[in-house]
């Protein structure tokens, strides 16, 4: 049996306060937005020079792709996981549709976060090839959950996208007009028109 030695003062310290710019990180986007919220509001909030902050990150793009990552990892793990084995693509989609929803209303940051993140990744202002590989593993877990791990390339890609920009882009809109969104109905419009496209 191969144990690790405990971590020194030092090591505790460090993960410390990279788990401590991540918290105050969210924080900060949360009420500003991630364009509004900059290293050095980061490393004020969390009570260290600027300079700390590369000793983590390499901008703040990246720890924008860290702070989505968890999110992620948060909403597979508790929400999304396991798929319904052995039904149909609209029973799918109808799971992966519900469990979107109930993680955006545990954790309204990551709508936020999820949709400026995406902002970035279009106008490749200060973008990162590490920001655009959480979107795309994103993409490639959904797809596998949908398909039952079958086809994770092209037509499950983009249906995949479909449905997770359907999700989140339905909660915000509705959220921006002040609307008491049906989830069900965004539900029946995905499930209904994917699975027509996938009897094609």
């Amino acid at each position: 049996m191969n144990i690790s030695p405990p971590l020194g003062r030092r090591e505790r310290k460090k993960i410390q306060t990279r788990q401590a710019l991540l918290v105050h990180a969210r924080a900060l986007m949360a009420e500003r937005g991630v364009g509004a919220t900059r290293i050095e509001d980061i490393t004020a909030r969390t009570d260290v020079a600027k300079g700390v902050f590369y000793n983590y990150f390499k901008s703040k793009e990246d720890l924008v792709a860290e702070l989505v990552q968890e999110g992620m990892e948060a909403l597979f793990a508790n929400f999304l996981l396991p798929f319904p084995d052995g039904q149909d693509m609209a029973a799918k989609i109808r799971h992966a549709a519900r469990a979107h929803r109930r993680f955006f209303a545990a954790h309204p940051e990551h709508l936020l976060l999820f949709h400026q993140a995406r902002g970035l990744l279009k106008t490749r202002v200060g973008c990162s090839e590490k920001l655009s590989a959480v979107f795309r593993a994103y993409l490639e877990r959904l797809a596998a959950g949908l398909f039952s791990g079958n086809d994770a390339g092209g037509k499950a890609l983009a249906l995949a996208a479909v449905v997770g920009g359907a999700l989140s882009g339905s909660i915000s809109y509705s959220i921006a007009a002040d609307l008491a969104m049906d989830g069900e109905v965004v539900d029946e419009i995905l499930s209904r028109g994917i699975e027509a496209i996938c009897k094609k």
